[in-house]
């Protein structure tokens, strides 16, 4: 799952939150998200274009905490676990940021919830084209 041991501990704390007794997902999202996490609590419903979407009439309970387990500064491909150690590739740019995070249902899980989340906190999954705005690497991202 993870290359490095030290990213590799920081993974399994992550999943060993309270309530392990949930299903826990990844995904790289754009940004840079915040270090102590997020909860969205927002009730989804599935929209008339098939996604789904947060409030409206027929909208479920629906809550996912979202925690940072890495973040790459993909503009210098400069990847940093945590702890201080930096793996440098040679790509040149800066400044856009991805991040890998863990995510953890509260409430049974809806259609698309991780996705629609993110992308409502403004995090959009990455390369995911129908809650990123159509785009795929190169997205708007907060951070």
């Amino acid at each position: 799952m993870a290359k490095g041991s030290r990213l590799s501990a920081r993974v399994r704390a992550a999943l060993a939150r309270p309530g392990g007794e949930t299903k826990t997902y990844l995904a790289r999202v754009a940004g840079r998200f915040p270090a102590a996490g997020i909860l969205v609590d927002a009730p989804l419903r599935v929209g008339q274009d098939g996604r789904a979407a947060v409030g409206g009439q027929g909208a479920k309970d629906a809550a996912t905490h979202f925690y940072p387990l890495a973040v790459v500064d993909v503009g210098r491909a400069r990847v940093n676990d945590g702890d201080g150690d930096d793996v440098s590739a040679s790509y040149t740019g800066g400044g856009r940021f991805e991040t890998l995070v863990a995510a953890r249902l509260t409430h049974s899980g809806r259609f698309h919830q991780i996705r629609a989340h993110l992308a409502h906190a403004g995090y959009p999954i990455v390369n995911d084209t129908s809650y990123n705005g159509g785009k795929g690497g190169g997205c708007e991202q907060k951070g």
